[in-house]
């Protein structure tokens, strides 16, 4: 039971007690169903995404779309194969040793759009940075090799 609020004013002394009322009417129902997914669509500002988020056609991103992961290779190997899952064929990939300096492989292989593989002519420990990233816009987006770029959880639209 809620609390019944007094005010007394002395300067004319009036009593008012304030009690609740009687609860409105239900307002009216929102919206149901999923977005229109047909028609162009600009957005501005940033966008916050909690589920799935489905995009076809053509895709067009001004600002900054990312993602990356950072692979550590803990015991000696001339050949460290990086599982990066960012579903993309040609990632970025910095190689940094032991000591946290750039060195560069003898080669860098995509194995396929999750995973690649860094080769070196001697034994190495250290990390490899993948990372994908672009500041144009990219146009015929081929959405089912690149989903995971927009996933809610590592997209990043820049404004």
């Amino acid at each position: 039971m809620a609390a019944n609020n007094i005010n007394i004013n002395p300067s004319n002394a009036v009593v008012e007690i304030l009690v609740p009322g009687p609860s409105g009417p239900p307002g009216p129902a929102g919206p149901t169903g999923s977005f229109p997914n047909t028609g162009d669509y600009t957005l501005t500002g940033s966008l916050g995404v909690s589920g799935s988020f489905n995009l076809a056609g053509q895709v067009f991103v001004e600002g900054a779309v990312s993602s990356s992961y950072l692979f550590v290779q803990n015991s000696p190997s001339t050949t460290w194969t990086v599982t990066h899952d960012l579903d993309y064929l040609y990632p970025s990939v910095t190689v940094y040793d032991g000591g946290r300096k750039q060195i560069l492989p003898q080669e860098i292989q995509t194995l396929d759009s999750q995973s690649l593989l860094i080769t070196f002519s001697s034994p190495e420990v250290g990390y490899a940075y993948v990372n994908i990233s672009s500041d144009a816009p990219i146009p015929n987006t081929v959405l089912n090799e690149t989903a995971n770029v927009f996933s809610p959880s590592n997209i990043i639209f820049g404004f």
